[in-house]
């Protein structure tokens, strides 16, 4: 709730734009784009795999799907990735020291 106020407080003081916000208007009082941006807000997803690379835009890491354990490697937007936590390991370590070994 804190956060869509304020969204929506920055959005009436002009601090959020509607390119900022997608095309969503977030007057307030606008129920509706309260809704949408709760759904946004929920549909948020989180991924935690090991990372391969960046090509096109894109970061590019090998993930484990809950459902099935399968790694597969995915792409995200660059863009899109709003917060990002590097966990160091013993292979990053040692890929970033140009050694090869892991």
């Amino acid at each position: 709730g804190a956060t869509i106020a304020w969204a929506m407080e920055a959005f009436e003081s002009g601090v959020l734009t509607l390119e900022d916000t997608g095309s969503l208007d977030l007057t307030f009082g606008n129920a509706a784009a309260m809704v949408k941006l709760t759904e946004m807000i929920g549909q948020q997803k989180r991924f935690r795999g090991e990372l391969e690379g960046f090509e096109d835009g894109e970061v590019r890491l090998f993930y484990d799907r809950p459902d099935t354990g399968e790694r597969v490697l995915i792409g995200l937007p660059f863009d899109r990735i709003v917060q990002a936590k590097l966990v160091l390991t013993d292979a990053l370590i040692a890929a970033s020291n140009g050694d090869g070994a892991t």
